[in-house]
């Protein structure tokens, strides 16, 4: 016992080498990104169809843009209702700012996992797809051939662009992560300070003070003994 105990303690996590929590906050939205993709695919065909009928070609552009913004309430309200589940049977695995979570009154920090995953989706895929967009002439591919006609071999490439996802999204929580911790950290630092203030300005105001009576310029007035000093200045 005592030798794994030392050598846990040797054992150091790389700060920038995501925590376990980033990845599998980076699984679940690779996961959920299909979900994702089918809600996103529906608004799309529903603002097609709606600019038919009311023969306004620039409601698709509304419903196209409302339709890339859909991941972020579906992230906010897939993680409250997570947390309420959590609430009820594990509010041991919380976060602070999550225990509690009842109805259907949505926390500020649901609303900033909807936002922050949206944005993990979109860099995640732009990153991979750039990046086997150079893995292509590997697998024998092109832009112009569709999906459902890649061989068993070609669908390889697939496996990549989610595994270069996931890496990209696990780095991405982790940057959150190290954002959240370091900003806790400043504002404990900058609590403490505030709550010092008032000794820090008295041992500044008692430094100054002693500095001038030795150079013979004040009074010095010792507030403790309730006494008071004179010096001289020499000639």
């Amino acid at each position: 016992m005592t030798k794994q105990k030392q050598k846990l303690s040797r054992f150091h996590w790389y700060v920038w080498f995501p925590y376990p929590s980033s990845w599998i906050k980076a699984l679940f939205i690779t996961i959920y990104l299909n979900v994702i993709i089918i809600i996103v695919r529906m608004t799309a065909i529903i603002g097609y169809l709606t600019a038919e009928i009311v023969d306004k070609p620039h409601t698709v552009i509304f419903f196209g843009i409302f339709a890339l913004l859909t991941p972020i309430p579906v992230i906010t309200f897939t993680h409250h209702i997570l947390h309420l589940f959590l609430s009820k049977y594990i509010p041991g695995i919380q976060t602070l700012e999550m225990k509690n979570t009842q109805g259907f009154e949505i926390k500020i920090f649901s609303w900033w996992e909807g936002l922050y995953g949206w944005v993990v989706i979109v860099i995640s895929i732009m990153i991979a797809t750039a990046l086997c967009t150079y893995l292509l002439p590997l697998f024998d591919l092109d832009y112009k051939i569709p999906v459902h006609r890649y061989t068993y071999s070609q669908k390889k490439i697939i496996t990549v662009f989610g595994i270069i996802f996931i890496i990209v999204a696990a780095l991405l929580y982790q940057f959150e992560y190290c954002f959240k911790r370091n900003l806790l950290f400043t504002n404990s630092i900058d609590g403490k300070n505030l709550q010092n203030k008032p000794n820090i300005n008295s041992d500044i105001n008692s430094n100054i003070n002693k500095l001038r009576g030795d150079m013979g310029l004040y009074k010095i007035k010792d507030k403790n003994k309730k006494t008071n000093v004179r010096l001289k200045v020499k000639d």
